[in-house]
């Protein structure tokens, strides 16, 4: 079982591993006792035994090994692309600061913001000690970019008002 866990790669948890270690070692000791048992039987004395070599515990080790040294790999793959995660998001969040205080058109303006916050929830995990600090950042320029929007709007309105006004008096 547990060959075949390594030679497929499949993601067996920590467990299987265990269990099917455990299973092995059982049955392992119950035979050691067995040889035991019959090394005193021909008298032997039971201080005197020595187990002999197993090749299949010796094989068990080094598939425990394997299984190890992929789950390492693997996990540090999973932290390099975390790592990459946080570098996107940390350009998203630049993009966003960009975008809230530069003056251009509002349509374009929102779709682009629209556009950063699908790029930003389509982006995997983050490291986990950035994960609160990048949150709190993101939500931040959210709100900013919304209170940009909100004050452009009442300026146009009041530029509306203004020349409504001035055609008024006209």
């Amino acid at each position: 079982a547990l060959e075949t866990i390594v030679s497929s790669g499949s993601a067996a948890s920590r467990r299987e591993v265990e269990a099917i270690k455990i299973a092995f070692y059982k049955k392992h000791k119950a035979d050691l006792e067995v040889l035991k048992a019959e090394f005193v039987k021909n008298n032997g004395e039971e201080a005197t035994f020595v187990a002999p070599e197993s090749n299949e515990e010796i094989r068990l080790k080094e598939l425990i090994l394997s299984y190890k040294n992929a789950k390492h790999l693997k996990s540090k793959e999973q932290e390099e692309e975390k790592e990459k995660n946080y570098k996107e998001k940390l350009q998203i969040l630049d993009e966003l600061k960009n975008l809230s205080e530069g003056t251009e058109a509002h349509n374009h303006t929102y779709q682009e913001f629209r556009t950063l916050q699908n790029r930003w929830k389509e982006i995997g995990q983050v490291p986990q000690a950035h994960i609160k600090d990048l949150w709190e950042n993101y939500h931040y320029l959210v709100e900013k970019f919304y209170d940009y929007i909100k004050i452009n709007r009442e300026l146009r309105d009041l530029d509306l008002k203004k020349n409504y006004e001035a055609k008024t008096v006209l």
